[in-house]
């Protein structure tokens, strides 16, 4: 199932044949709605799910916080989300989130045999980790102040996201330029 925005451009047909509505401008609304397909989505394996690539600018670093476009947002986030959940966050409220980071891991921080704490993904979770829709329409942040805490990024750095269904988390991996 996937969300999208549902956006009413045109009256009703009632509410056009009435006087006040053409005497008033027409206001345009935004509804979120929820598109079933008759085939249920693709099952990708864990490390083969669509990736969200961000290259790091400066004001990023600045404000901790990675800008994700609207489409960007709904096609690799709220796609698997539940509607509650995505209504909080259009509603402008907070999504605490837990972001495993896999830099550094051999093979993606799946090996239960690694003995070197080096290989092992770092997680962040709690109250500076968190999704937000921004001040524009269009934008998203998503709060990573633990992660700009801990890694060395520097402007020009790729970031690569996913959402793991299975385990309801953020797969993050910082690629340097």
């Amino acid at each position: 199932m996937e969300k999208t925005l549902f956006y009413n451009f045109l009256p009703l047909k009632a509410a056009k044949n009435t006087r006040r509505v053409a005497i008033t401008p027409r206001r345009v609304t935004s509804q979120l709605i929820e598109i079933r397909d008759d085939f249920p989505p693709p099952v990708f394996p864990t490390q083969s799910q669509p990736t969200l690539t961000k290259v790091v600018k400066e004001a990023d670093i600045l404000t901790t916080k990675l800008t994700i476009l609207h489409h960007e947002a709904f096609d690799y986030l709220f796609r698997y989300w539940s509607m509650p959940d995505v209504e909080n966050v259009l509603a402008g409220h907070k999504h605490y989130v837990t972001v495993r980071d896999n830099t550094g891991c051999d093979d993606g921080g799946s090996s239960s045999s690694s003995t070197n704490r080096v290989n092992e993904p770092h997680w962040y979770n709690g109250p500076s980790e968190y999704i937000k829709k921004g001040d524009k329409i269009h934008n998203y942040y998503l709060n990573l102040k633990g992660l700009y805490r801990s890694r060395r990024i520097r402007v020009g750095d790729s970031i690569e996201l996913r959402w793991d269904v299975t385990y309801r988390y953020i797969h993050l991996k910082v690629v340097p330029r």
